[in-house]
């Protein structure tokens, strides 16, 4: 699922697991639009309300089935890339909804297939950055800061290796705001 959003479109023709990602991505957009991008809210400012309304919204929910199913599809495949993607988004989606072990666990195995394929190009590298960004997050939502700290670190080089500003800011940013003891706020580019 590195293909980009148009090698998305040309694959979804012929392999359902790639038409199955790309409508579950365009729900889940679509909330992040409608409700963190209007209320400028990131990851970083979610709070126990904000995975109860996640939680329920139907098109989510839609998204998790659709992920589920071309997760399926990837593993009999077994497209390993496509694999890591599709355990990202779902631990994207989980941590969005507040089901922070089961984004752990998606983001863990995300994190572990991708840092084991044998080539990295900038679309791993990114994909990379964004499990150890939100571990680091997950971290330190259950107060390991020691361990958010080493996640949030390697999101940091990992995103200045390929020039990512957003990566970068938002990286430090969090490692600023939870690593130092401000709170749980701070801005997600990582969705």
């Amino acid at each position: 699922m590195g293909l980009g959003k148009l090698g998305e479109r040309w694959a979804a023709k012929s392999m359902p697991r790639f038409a199955l990602f790309r409508e579950a991505r365009a729900l889940y957009e679509d909330y992040l639009e409608d409700k963190l991008n209007s209320a400028h809210k990131d990851f970083c400012d979610l709070l126990e309300p904000d995975f109860a309304v996640a939680a329920s919204d139907e098109r989510l929910k839609e998204s998790e089935s659709l992920y589920q199913k071309a997760l399926c599809l990837c593993r009999e495949d077994g497209a390993y890339h496509d694999i890591a993607v599709n355990c990202y988004q779902l631990g994207l989606l989980f941590h969005l909804q507040g089901r922070l072990r089961e984004s752990e666990t998606f983001c863990t195995e995300a994190l572990e297939i991708a840092d084991s394929l044998p080539r990295l190009g900038e679309a791993e590298v990114k994909l990379i950055s964004g499990c150890c960004y939100h571990l680091g997050i997950l971290a330190a939502r259950n107060r390991n800061t020691q361990l958010a700290k080493e996640f949030l670190e390697r999101s940091l080089r990992l995103d200045e290796s390929v020039s990512d500003f957003q990566g970068t800011h938002s990286t430090r940013k969090a490692l600023t705001r939870f690593v130092e003891g401000f709170g749980v706020s701070g801005h997600d580019t990582h969705a």
